[in-house]
């Protein structure tokens, strides 16, 4: 199972963020956990973090996303409308996996729109994240 540098959740769910950062650190695939309320957040992070060819190790950006479609401020697909327009990330693409309790047909639609690698459906369990790892490369 590949391990990442820092890994960024967009979740505006308190509980959800707990969950997936406690199995996160369980899985010990990463030395950095980011938490973002909003997409927002996550933007202003990801621009602080990731427009430089040398990161701090103290700061690296992350390698991996886990993105919440329903929040307020930016939700998830605003975040992503955003998040392609940042030229470095353009040549260094990160991957990002939904995740949502919505089985809505045009959020699922809306999201092959977008760089997105997965939508998967909310719990995040261990499961789940041992098989999002095994299709990553890094």
């Amino acid at each position: 199972m590949p391990k990442f540098g820092s890994i960024l959740i967009v979740d505006d769910d308190y509980a959800s963020n707990y969950l997936t950062e406690m199995i996160l650190q369980d899985l010990q695939i990463t030395e950095h956990i980011y938490l973002a309320r909003n997409g927002k957040e996550a933007l202003d992070l990801i621009k602080d973090y990731c427009q430089y060819d040398q990161q701090p190790a103290s700061k690296p950006c992350p390698q991996l996303i886990f993105l919440d479609i329903n929040m307020p401020v930016m939700d998830g697909f605003e975040f992503l409308e955003e998040f392609e327009k940042i030229e470095h990330i353009k040549k260094n693409p990160i991957p990002i996996f939904l995740l949502t309790t919505s089985t809505n047909v045009r959020d699922i639609e809306k999201a092959k729109r977008y760089q997105v690698s997965a939508y998967i459906e909310k719990p995040l369990t261990e499961e789940k994240i041992v098989k999002i790892m095994d299709t990553i490369s890094i």
